[in-house]
């Protein structure tokens, strides 16, 4: 797993700035923990970190990140993944149940598009439908 999370950041530290590039020759590896664990259940949810997160979920794994926004701050989310991966963004507001925003995917990314309507703590869950293990760099985009 460490190498796997050393190579990645080695990718990640030459991008450029705001960019998280995942090669589409990333071969998945096993599954187990990331750096940002334990964030597997919304009540342990991690700040999403400046400049974004990079981690991998499983079939049946879900990162969660908190991300604070004021009333009517208007984000982007975009996650990049190898292409054929098949991750879901899905936000949450401040005691909601259902996520909201709009969501988009191309191969290779997936992006979600927010207005908050009231200010607070909003939750954000990456999951992802594919079989194998999926390595993503999630960023946040103020807009």
């Amino acid at each position: 797993m460490q190498p796997l999370i050393i190579w990645f950041l080695s990718i990640v530290l030459q991008a450029p700035q705001g960019v998280l590039p995942v090669p589409a020759d990333a071969a998945p590896a096993e599954c187990g923990a990331d750096v940002h664990e334990p964030n597997d259940v919304r009540a342990k949810a991690r700040p999403l970190p400046t400049g974004g997160a990079v981690a991998s979920v499983c079939r049946g794994d879900e990162d969660w990140y908190v991300i604070h926004l004021d009333r009517g701050q208007r984000i982007e989310l975009v996650a990049r993944h190898a292409p054929g991966a098949r991750l879901d963004l899905a936000l949450f507001p401040p005691r909601a149940r259902k996520p909201r925003g709009q969501r988009r995917r191309t191969p290779g990314q997936s992006a979600l598009r927010y207005r908050a309507r009231r200010a607070g703590n909003h939750r954000l869950r990456v999951r992802t439908r594919g079989a194998a293990k999926t390595a993503y760099g999630v960023e946040l985009h103020l807009r």
